[in-house]
């Protein structure tokens, strides 16, 4: 396995459902996404927007229930809404949607994550700065 031989972490993202590619995948079913992971041998690449656009799960029980499997996590936030795959509710600076993000850093930093933080922030560069101190408050 590539892992093993250079010594890499691989992370499987879990994905949006999106008629484009198809409601039939489960990428984007927390379970089966779970499931189909380590029966592969897969890690995961967590991406809480898209967990709570695809079925509106609860990120923090996903995290809780797959931490020893995730190695990344693509930090944003994520507004519900009648139209789901509307770009100006996914991926949002922390705190300006409806994800429970400081629950989820509070966790976080409770279970003393030390894996791969990554902001999947599609805003402004002022945005993603205040999102990056939005999350030290929790993390630090």
């Amino acid at each position: 396995m590539l892992e093993e031989k250079y010594g890499i972490k691989i992370g499987l993202e879990n994905g949006t459902k999106n008629i484009i590619i198809g409601l039939k995948h489960h990428c984007y079913q927390g379970r089966e996404f779970s499931e189909i992971t380590a029966k592969l041998g897969l890690g995961i690449t967590f991406d809480p927007t898209h967990l709570a656009q695809a079925n509106g799960s609860d990120i923090i029980d996903f995290y809780k229930r797959n931490r020893e499997r995730i190695v990344n996590i693509h930090l944003s936030d994520y507004k519900y809404g009648w139209f789901p795959h509307n770009l100006l509710n996914t991926h949002m600076a922390l705190g300006k949607g409806d994800l429970p993000i400081e629950g989820f850093l509070k966790t976080l930093k409770k279970d003393y994550y030390d894996d791969l933080l990554t902001f999947e922030i599609n805003r402004s560069a002022k945005e993603i700065k205040k999102s990056i101190d939005f999350a030290r408050q929790f993390l630090a």
